[in-house]
């Protein structure tokens, strides 16, 4: 038996059993069962139990990430069966080592419909925060739809959230942001700032995260409490959850509240550009320093090349996949994927002991 995780309509666009003769209960149908929705038009995150051989499951077609859902979650199983982790990736169809995978969004009326579950005056963004409570997984990465990876390497990310998220540190971990958003440095004038601030809002204990949040099982009742929170218009102390208008916004004022203090290093470039300009090349990337603040990132933030982020145009996905597919076929060795203050570096390890003072981790 397996179990994975989809982000789908229902089970045609996930490969659920559409085919005649198929086996009704190889799917999981009812919302109960299913953990509800995403709240996005025709967007899910199911758990679907396989027995194998599986009937009416099209080949390939298991585990793919569509292009609409608000959040892809990429995870390793709750039970240590076997599974395949999923590359999810842009529009194309196109499967390779280390490639994004796609799949089609059908356009027809669909009748699983009636199990989404739509929250009045709650952003849509909230459900990323649902799919992380939905998925039972052990261990997991929540992705934007439109995100592709880079390569295999970036497979590290659930192995180090395993071994960073713990019963003693049981805290969701976000990549740094492009932004530095801590109102203490309003006035410093430098860095790529914009301010937050909220009713009641805590200290910030570390540089603003973006929402691409990886978590353990451990993280489960923190995601709960504040999710309930938001929705309930409940209050945490002195800050007014109800308030708080993003799931962005709740996480960082949530981890600050809590005196977190563990975050990624930046693992998501914008745009897949950075693939033939700065990865392949190993060229710098700009700003430079990259997207430094007065305090906790003076020498600019380290880079992982991981995933691409929010890059809206398919033909630049494309070309992106390709060159990364080409190069493979090579057999060579892939070029570093590690990047700090000018230099490139073939582990985070080897970055780490060049460096001083980084405030986050690979």
């Amino acid at each position: 038996m397996r179990r994975g995780v989809c982000g789908h309509r229902g089970p045609a666009a996930c490969g659920g059993p559409t085919a005649a003769g198929s086996s009704a209960d190889l799917w999981r149908r009812t919302p109960a069962e299913c953990g509800g929705g995403l709240n996005c038009p025709g967007a899910y995150v199911c758990t679907r139990r396989v027995r194998a051989p599986a009937k009416g499951i099209a080949p390939g077609r298991e585990g793919l990430g569509c292009t609409q859902p608000t959040a892809v979650v990429y995870t390793e199983p709750l039970l240590p069966q076997r599974t395949a982790r999923r590359r999810v990736g842009g529009w194309s169809e196109r499967r390779g080592k280390g490639r994004g995978r796609a799949c089609p969004v059908p356009d027809t009326p669909n009748p699983w419909d009636w199990s989404l579950v739509r929250w009045m005056g709650v952003s849509f963004n909230f459900n990323k925060l649902r799919a992380m409570l939905m998925a039972r997984v052990k261990v997991g990465a929540s992705l934007d739809s439109e995100m592709m990876m880079v390569g295999s390497h970036a497979d590290d990310l659930l192995k180090r959230t395993k071994e960073e998220i713990t019963q003693n540190y049981p805290y969701p971990m976000m990549p740094t942001h492009f932004l530095d958003r801590d109102p203490a440095d309003r006035s410093a004038g430098i860095g790529n700032y914009l301010l937050y601030d909220c009713d009641g809002c805590p200290e910030e204990t570390m540089r603003w995260g973006q929402a691409q949040p990886t978590w353990t099982y451990w993280s489960l009742p923190f995601i709960s409490k504040w999710l309930d929170a938001r929705v309930n218009h409940k209050q945490i102390g002195e800050i007014e959850v109800g308030s708080i208008s993003e799931d962005e916004d709740l996480l960082n004022v949530a981890l600050w509240n809590a005196g977190a203090k563990k975050e990624w290093c930046a693992w998501q470039m914008g745009g897949t550009s950075f693939v033939w300009e700065n990865y392949f090349p190993q060229h710098s990337p700009g700003p430079y320093p990259y997207y430094s603040d007065p305090k906790l990132f003076k020498d600019g933030v380290p880079i992982a090349f991981y995933f691409s982020h929010a890059e809206k145009k398919p033909e630049k996905v494309d070309k992106a996949m390709s060159m990364l597919q080409t190069f493979d076929d090579t057999k060579k060795a892939r070029p570093y994927p590690f990047y700090h203050n000018g230099t490139f570096y073939k582990t985070f390890g080897a970055l780490k002991r060049n460096t001083t003072g980084i405030n986050c981790t690979l």
